[in-house]
């Protein structure tokens, strides 16, 4: 009965993880039922490992107060990585504001929201190099090591740690802007060129010829830097890993 017991307090902390992070297992696009299954599969690995450190005493009185806290727990980390997991998605937007392509919406039926060609082009993109480069196993492996760093019941959610969220939202948004910049430069470069073009040549419809000539000019330069884009793969899981295990430290110091 007790195993039962410390197999749903574990399962509670993965299901509360997998709900939110699209990083594993899609948000939406899965069903609910293959989601319930992969948790309950992989907390059913874990038991001989994590069930060392639970009491009979503990887990009998306090069952529902841990199924709701690793709950909790598993929904803050899954919220990291899904900070994470927009990065690309950030940066491709920047680039479809600067080179006209913010128009051209599309619905994407994964996030529930409307993003631009580059940036559902960029962030599938950033995706496909996340799983050629073993992204999910290292989440895995991560998240077992942290059934180690904070064990069930010990983990203390307070104040500072929305503080924290904040800072790693920040740094998305800069590192976001610091894959788009070479992007945006080269948009930046054709405007004052087109401009100049429009003030030597005011005979030339300028305004009409920007049109393809700035999408050319994107498709192009967005080729260039997807190379660049594979490279920051192992750049962004080393971002990622330290600032879930600062997460980590957080809740199991209590701040």
């Amino acid at each position: 009965m007790i195993q039962w017991l410390i197999f749903l307090i574990i399962a509670a902390r993965l299901a509360g993880f997998f709900g939110i992070s699209p990083l594993i297992i899609p948000v939406r696009g899965v069903p609910p039922a293959v989601k319930g299954f992969f948790t309950l599969i992989v907390a059913y690995l874990l038991l001989p490992t994590v069930s060392g450190s639970f009491t009979t005493t503990d887990v009998q009185r306090n069952f529902f107060l841990l199924l709701i806290s690793e709950s909790l727990i598993g929904l803050l980390l899954g919220f990291v990585t899904l900070i994470f997991a927009n990065l690309y998605l950030i940066a491709g937007q920047f680039m479809d504001l600067t080179s006209g392509l913010s128009a051209a919406t599309l619905f994407d039926p994964l996030t529930q929201t409307n993003a631009g060609l580059m940036a559902n082009f960029i962030y599938l993109y950033g995706l496909l190099n996340y799983f050629l480069a073993n992204g999910h196993h290292r989440l895995l492996t991560f998240l077992t090591v942290s059934f180690e760093l904070i064990p069930p019941g010990k983990g203390i959610l307070h104040p500072g740690l929305s503080e924290l969220l904040i800072k790693i939202f920040a740094l998305v948004m800069l590192v976001a802007i610091e894959i788009a910049i070479p992007f945006l430069m080269v948009m930046l470069i054709s405007d004052l060129a087109l401009g100049i073009l429009a003030r030597t040549a005011p005979q030339m419809n300028v305004f009409m010829l920007s049109f393809g000539l700035k999408i050319l000019l994107a498709i192009f330069t967005l080729w260039l830097l997807l190379p660049g884009i594979a490279y920051f793969t192992g750049i962004y899981l080393e971002l990622m890993e330290k600032n879930l295990l600062t997460i980590i430290r957080e809740i199991g110091y209590g701040g």
